[in-house]
């Protein structure tokens, strides 16, 4: 990136840049999606599986109070909609469902349904914490696991904050509905820019909840320290079925 914008690419700095292979697929796609040989119908399902609190709260950490909402979503889909709306679910998992605001999912259902064929609103209860963790091993762990879509993004209600550009998600949610993603070459893609490391922040690994949840996650005696612990915040990322 700082060579392109420097405008002097030397004949090393393009050797070492997979070009060919890169225009050798961009052809390859070419070909499928004019000859309309691009995959399958159930091959080009997408999911939606969205960690969402309804209720104003503040990450921690001294960050403000902030209220999710799903415009940006809709704004996503809107274009064409008309075409693939029968291809996608979104599954909204309200993890701050001990004080989630009344009412509030009739009318975000309502505010969806014009761009998924299903939107499924379901509020977590889990006895130590709800965290992006949470809403999607739910989303696995629950009715949904042998009724996977082609492709899943797991998001954050706010992942415009995490995505920079977001042209970026904007770009693989049109090549996944187009039918031009492989999961050999895309056996998981990570969408976030932004991370904290479990083992320096106090504010994402605790002494009581953390230890607990990994024992039972894991089946485990005992729970690693902190500082041994590497993870990130945040975490947004598409995965084939």
């Amino acid at each position: 990136h700082d060579v392109m914008l420097s405008e002097n690419v030397t004949p090393s700095d393009l050797s070492r840049w997979p070009l060919s292979g890169a225009w050798n697929r961009v052809r390859k796609l070419r070909r499928e999606t004019s000859l309309g040989t691009s995959r399958p119908e159930t091959d080009r399902s997408l999911d939606f599986v969205l960690c969402f609190c309804s209720v104003a709260k503040s990450p921690g950490g001294g960050y403000p109070a902030i209220e999710d909402e799903l415009g940006w979503l809709a704004e996503l889909l809107e274009p064409k909609a008309l075409e693939h709306r029968h291809r996608i679910r979104i599954f909204v998992k309200e993890k701050c469902s001990d004080s989630a605001r009344h009412g509030f999912e009739e009318s975000l259902r309502a505010a969806l349904l014009p761009y998924a064929k299903v939107v499924v609103i379901h509020q977590i209860n889990d006895d130590l914490r709800a965290d992006d963790a949470t809403a999607y091993l739910d989303h696995l762990a629950g009715e949904q696991y042998d009724d996977l879509a082609a492709w899943t993004f797991f998001l954050h209600a706010d992942a415009p904050e995490h995505i920079h550009p977001f042209r970026l998600l904007e770009e693989v949610v049109s090549a996944a509905l187009a039918g031009t993603l492989d999961e050999g070459t895309f056996p998981f893609l990570y969408l976030s820019h932004n991370y904290l490391d479990l083992g320096t922040s106090k504010f994402t690994w605790d002494d009581y909840a953390s230890p607990k949840l990994w024992r039972r996650l894991f089946g485990s005696s005992f729970a690693p320290p902190r500082p041994a612990v590497k993870g990130y915040c945040c975490v947004q990322f598409l995965v084939p079925r």
